[in-house]
């Protein structure tokens, strides 16, 4: 297993040096539907995070309606795919790695086909892309988007209290623990 860290706040070079020190080998990090803002990462984070050697993992999220299920649907997925390949672009993202969709929410059986929506149009747009689509959410989510080749990737979420059962095993990424403080004023998953 390759210890890393999931954070909504911005990593300073301090802060990237003393995760490096402490074992951990990668940050994921957000891109959002603005190409500039408090949780969204820039070319000097990543510079020193990478100056740290740590490597670097982009999930998207676009705003906080990606909280409920109604969210995902093909009139969202647009816009976050074009904000996506916009952010990946503007920050020369590595080829061939992947962005995270982030499905942030309970999902069931009555609202996946939502999220495969929101996927398959997420899809067709990063196809001819450098990037691959990865998915971010329960076993369900993982499993369908995963078994449609909807997503390449998968970030199995450890979220407590969400109705599925956590069985899925191809993941790439597996959040383990929820959030907590590792150093002063750094919060992580």
């Amino acid at each position: 297993m390759i210890p890393g860290i999931d954070t909504s706040q911005i990593i300073s070079r301090d802060r990237a040096v003393k995760l490096a020190d402490l074992g951990y080998e990668f940050a994921c990090r957000y891109y959002r539907r603005s190409l500039h803002g408090r949780w969204t990462i820039d070319h000097d984070e990543a510079r020193g995070l990478c100056d740290a050697g740590l490597s670097l993992v982009s999930v998207f999220q676009g705003d906080k309606a990606t909280m409920k299920a109604a969210y995902y649907n093909s009139a969202n997925a647009e816009i976050d795919a074009m904000a996506a390949l916009a952010k990946a672009h503007d920050m020369r993202q590595t080829p061939e790695s992947a962005v995270y969709f982030a499905v942030d929410t309970d999902i069931t059986n009555e609202t996946i086909g939502g999220v495969l929506e929101y996927f398959s149009v997420v899809t067709a747009h990063f196809a001819g892309s450098p990037w691959v689509v990865g998915a971010y959410g329960d076993d369900l989510v993982c499993l369908e988007t995963f078994d449609r080749k909807l997503a390449t990737v998968a970030w199995l979420t450890n979220a407590k209290g969400w109705l599925t059962d956590k069985e899925f095993l191809e993941f790439d990424i597996k959040q383990t623990s929820l959030p907590m403080t590792i150093m002063p004023g750094l919060q992580v998953d």
